[in-house]
């Protein structure tokens, strides 16, 4: 399939792991040039037209810096895909997490900074008005 993204620079969060990190090999795939942040990059090491950015989007600096990496590697970006998660692999499902477990993920990550999307849309659209975005805004929300 040609999803026409040869040389199109996408800035994708939560990029090393899961979905996130199949989107990604899918992206570089279809020729796209891809800036993935993500805590732990190693997943992404050595994937040609990866360019791996390790942070911690939760942290009130790092959408900030993604997206500035992602300038400074492209000069620009055409495309926001918005991955980030807070969540650990649970074996036992929902039934297996402790009320504990739900309350340190809602500290961790309060209203309006699940996982800074709100930050790294922000940072994004502020590229729009200096025309370093080239391309559409499309959210994909998994359902939330």
């Amino acid at each position: 399939m040609d999803l026409q993204l040869d040389n199109k620079h996408i800035l994708i969060t939560g990029g090393s792991k899961g979905i996130g990190l199949a989107v990604t090999r899918a992206l570089v795939e279809e020729g796209a040039r891809v800036v993935a942040g993500a805590r732990g990059i190693e997943s992404l090491s050595g994937i040609e037209g990866v360019t791996p950015v390790a942070l911690d989007l939760a942290a009130p600096d790092g959408p900030g810096r993604l997206v500035q990496r992602a300038l400074d590697a492209h000069g620009r970006v055409d495309v926001l895909v918005n991955n980030v998660g807070a969540v650990r692999l649970r074996l036992e499902g929902f039934l297996g997490t402790s009320d504990e477990e739900f309350a340190s993920v809602e500290r961790a990550t309060p209203v309006g900074r699940w996982g800074g999307e709100i930050e790294i849309a922000r940072a994004v659209m502020a590229l729009v008005e200096s025309d370093f975005i080239t391309g559409e805004t499309l959210r994909v929300d998994g359902g939330r």
